[in-house]
Formats: structure tokens, C-alpha cells, sequence
């Protein structure tokens, strides 16, 4: 799974990783055009400057430390970067700041499914591309998934049949709230009736996978 986006000559692109970069929980390496591959912390940074010229870039740290800044200062050379992990991080992302107004314009997160971004040149402008591994995204979905597989939804459906039943119970003593000052019973109403629906649709589907589970076990031992 990719993202693109326009980087103009002197936007910036933030990246609050500087930490997990420097506590090697997370690796950030460069490469510019098909040149060598570099590792951040220990062929580029400096303890001693927190300012770096990358061939037409210029990569910033944060005085606290936190906070990686690229910004191109012209349109030239190409950059890629690839990130790899080697324990867990949240709350981590990929920022676009513009030179224009200073404020952030958008943000993609950095998990363990991202893998590398790079800043590839366009006549007087950058492509971002950002790419992220779409089988670790797979694995998560299936994680969920089966997590879900393994709840107990006999017992969830009767409880939804349940607050079915409560809410036809309900809706005579709510009509007397119609038309006071309150949020409108229809709203209320609709919008609990469409989560029981959502959770029935979910419960039936579960239930049938794991009929169909049943089957297939009980097929294979006869």
C-alpha cells in the first residue's frame, strides 16, 4: 500500500522518531539516488551539530530531541529512506509541514507496516511516496479477526435480543421526551437500532464460520 504527495522547495518533512533512533529501537537509513546506503545515527548524525547538509537537503534534530526534519532546499537529487524496527513504537508519524503557512498538513503513521519513503523529483517539485507492507497489515487483520472468533457470541446474541426487546419497551416512555429540550428519540433510536443491526450482522457471521468449523471437523473424523 503506497501514499503520494507534492513536496514543494522548502517544506519539511518531521518525523518524531529522533529518540527511538537514538535508543535503536527504530533504524533510519538514507540513500541518495543509487548511491551507498547510510545509517543515520552512526554515519550521519553529529553530537555535535544538530544540522546536516545531505547533498540538496538539509536534515535538522530538534533542540529536545524528539523531532527529525527533511527539507529539500532545490530540486535535485533523489532521496530514499527505510525504516526498520526492532521493538515496538506508537504514536510515530510522517509529517508535511508547508514553507508557505507553517502548519502541518498532513500526517501518515509510522507502525511496524511502514517501510521506507522516498522523495523522487518532478520538475520543480518532490514526490513523496510513502510505502507500507500490506502482508504486516494482513497479519493484524487476521489477529482481530480471530480474536473476535474466539468470543462468545451465543451469549452476544442473546444479549442483543435482549436490547432489542428493551428498547420496544423504551420507546413508549421516550415519546414522552418528543418535544422537550432533548436530543430527538427518533435520532436515539435510529442510531442504537443501527448497532444492533451492525452487531447482529457480526454475530451471525461469526457463528456461521464456526458452524461451518464444526462441520468440517466432524467431516474429516467420521
Amino acid at each position: 500500500m503506497n501514499f503520494e504527495a507534492e513536496i514543494l522547495v522548502r517544506d519539511t518533512i518531521k518525523l518524531n522518531i529522533l529518540k527511538e533512533i537514538k535508543e535503536k529501537t527504530i533504524s533510519l537509513a538514507f540513500q541518495m539516488n543509487d548511491g551507498n546506503v547510510e545509517d543515520y545515527i552512526t554515519q550521519i548524525h553529529n553530537e555535535n551539530s544538530r544540522v546536516k547538509v545531505y547533498g540538496n537537503f538539509n536534515i535538522s534534530e530538534s533542540i529536545d530531541g524528539d523531532i527529525l526534519t527533511i527539507r529539500p532546499v532545490s530540486v535535485g537529487n533523489s532521496l530514499k529512506c527505510v525504516i526498520t524496527f526492532s521493538g515496538d513504537v506508537s504514536e510515530k508519524s510522517v509529517s508535511i509541514i508547508r514553507n508557505a503557512d507553517k502548519k502541518e498538513e498532513n500526517a501518515y503513521k509510522i507502525d511496524k507496516s511502514f517501510q521506507k519513503f522516498e522523495l523522487i523529483p518532478s520538475e520543480d517539485k518532490y514526490i513523496l511516496n510513502l510505502a507500507y507492507s500490506d502482508e504486516i497489515q494482513m497479519k493484524e487483520k487476521i489477529l482481530k479477526i480471530e480474536q473476535e472468533y474466539k468470543k462468545d457470541y451465543d451469549s452476544a446474541k442473546s444479549e442483543v435480543e435482549g436490547l432489542k426487546q428493551q428498547i420496544e419497551i423504551d420507546k413508549s416512555i421516550l415519546e414522552y421526551y418528543k418535544d422537550k429540550d432533548v436530543k430527538p428519540i427518533e435520532d436515539i433510536i435510529r442510531e442504537i437500532t443501527e448497532k444492533i443491526d451492525e452487531a447482529e450482522k457480526q454475530i451471525a457471521l461469526f457463528i456461521i464460520a464456526r458452524q461451518k468449523k464444526t462441520m468440517e471437523i466432524e467431516g474429516v473424523n467420521s
